[in-house]
């Protein structure tokens, strides 16, 4: 049975070698020889490029896929996962935060659970201090508070695949793709494997970046955050009309006049916000239809190395 791992190779020379070292010698244990590395080339620099294209070279066994330029780690990944041809894929990031042995023990759940298609590693602890790790504990929280469908906190990218699995998974043609949202939309029975991971390099998601998947995720899987617009909407449109008849009681039946330019002005600035915040929204989602709608692809691979050759 053939076995595929596919990585991608951002900024992570220093890592590249021993990764390859490990990573070859356990999918050799596990596959008896029968595998295949792709390397994922996400736009990094011609020093990564020129380190994995030289191992491809020299390995009937690696496949090097130069991207034009950086799509993203999550693009990367997904035009890995195409291009494999293993009856299980293995998916892992080349920077030796998750262990490349982690192959094995997959591959032995996998031989346990004959009828679980993708096996999703999770991390025992989230990696860094209280303050580092509250984004992410906020971004889970937020999720899961949007959406119907269940999300699983703190995966990894460490995850393998039947290739059933990945048949189906490459039948989403979204532009805008994200990994994990896919994952949860292909369905299929999943299993969690508690993995640790190692804090080999900082972090090459920004908060900015963190906050984008966040929109992305919600506005991909759920609607509820314009049922919340109209309701919230419904609610001020429904206080305002009571403070007008308020207003009418006041003035006709009591003669008195109600005064308050700073509960005015407030109002107006709560209402304005509010407004804002709704169209920011609703921007987001004609965003995504209007990404959608160019048909542009995911990623674009540039040059692919492999069998000692380039093509």
């Amino acid at each position: 049975m053939k076995l595929s791992v596919v990585t991608t190779v951002y900024q992570s020379s220093e890592h590249i070698i021993e990764f390859y070292h490990r990573m070859s010698k356990v999918a050799k244990k596990v596959s008896k020889d029968d595998y295949e590395i792709i390397f994922v080339n996400d736009g990094s620099t011609e020093k990564d490029l020129e380190m994995i294209s030289q191992l491809s070279l020299s390995d009937h066994h690696l496949v090097t896929i130069d991207l034009s330029r950086n799509f993203g780690h999550h693009q990367a990944l997904l035009i890995g996962i195409k291009e494999s041809s293993g009856d299980s894929v293995f998916l892992i990031d080349s920077d030796l935060e998750e262990e490349p042995e982690l192959l094995e023990l997959f591959c032995n759940e996998a031989k346990k659970f004959k009828d679980v298609d993708i096996f999703l590693g999770q991390q025992i602890k989230r990696r860094g201090n209280f303050f580092e790790r509250l984004p992410g504990q906020i971004f889970f929280f937020v999720v899961k508070a949007f959406l119907d469908r269940r999300i699983i906190s703190n995966v990894t990218t460490a995850s393998l695949m039947t290739r059933r699995y990945v048949s189906s998974l490459i039948k989403f043609e979204e532009v805008d793709a994200n990994l994990a949202t896919l994952i949860i939309l292909n369905g299929y029975k999943k299993k969690i494997i508690k993995v640790k991971k190692n804090l080999s390099s900082k972090s090459t998601y920004t908060l900015l970046h963190k906050l984008n998947i966040l929109l992305n995720t919600i506005t991909t899987l759920s609607a509820k955050p314009l049922t919340f617009i109209f309701i919230t909407g419904m609610i001020i449109s429904f206080t305002s009309f009571l403070f007008l008849i308020y207003i009418i009681i006041q003035k006709q039946l009591m003669d008195t006049s109600i005064d308050g330019w700073t509960s005015l002005i407030v109002s107006i600035w709560f209402i304005g916000g509010v407004l804002m915040l709704f169209l920011g929204i609703i921007g987001f989602y004609l965003h995504k239809i209007f990404i959608e709608t160019k048909k542009r692809p995911q990623s674009i691979i540039r040059n692919t190395i492999k069998n000692k050759k380039i093509t």
